[in-house]
């Protein structure tokens, strides 16, 4: 599959690479590296993107809903206002990101690094399994966490 002049699929090299507003719902993208790669308003429904490096990444508003980010590297990524609802976070690097106003109903953070996280303002986190995640320096002010697995965090 071919996405603005960019070849999608598992393992490419998409560094830097704008594809903004681009539809890689279903996308393989396993493994693929996505550093600081322009992806706001993109919609990534369903894509696989496990094991992806994607830190520096702009995903402002993008649509990840039942995505497969685990063992993800998202370090210092723009997920504000995305919508990551049962999206597949387990074990994925969140340092620093940026996910006010974020959709995670449903999500699962199973062991993934929220540290340094500080802006988890106003982000539905409801229903999600952030069980063995480390928040450390995290700020979660005016946030929902209602029903979530909060165990060893």
């Amino acid at each position: 599959m071919e996405v603005n002049g960019y070849r999608i699929e598992a393992g490419a090299y998409l560094s830097e690479a704008d594809l903004s507003k681009a539809d890689l719902s279903y996308a393989n993208l396993i493994g693929a590296n996505l550093t600081d790669a322009k992806l706001f308003n993109a919609h990534l429904s369903d894509a696989k993107l496990s094991k992806a490096i994607l830190s520096g990444a702009n995903l402002y508003n993008a649509d990840l809903s039942n995505a497969n980010l685990s063992g993800a590297n998202l370090i210092g990524v723009n997920l504000s206002k995305a919508i990551l609802s049962k999206a597949d976070l387990r074990g994925a690097n969140l340092y620093k990101a940026d996910l006010s106003n974020a959709n995670l109903y449903y999500a699962n953070l199973y062991g993934a690094n929220l540290s340094g996280a500080n802006r988890i303002k106003q982000t539905c986190v409801a229903q999600t399994c952030i069980k063995q995640s480390c928040l450390k320096q995290t700020f979660v002010a005016q946030t929902c966490l209602t029903q979530n697995c909060l165990k060893q965090t």
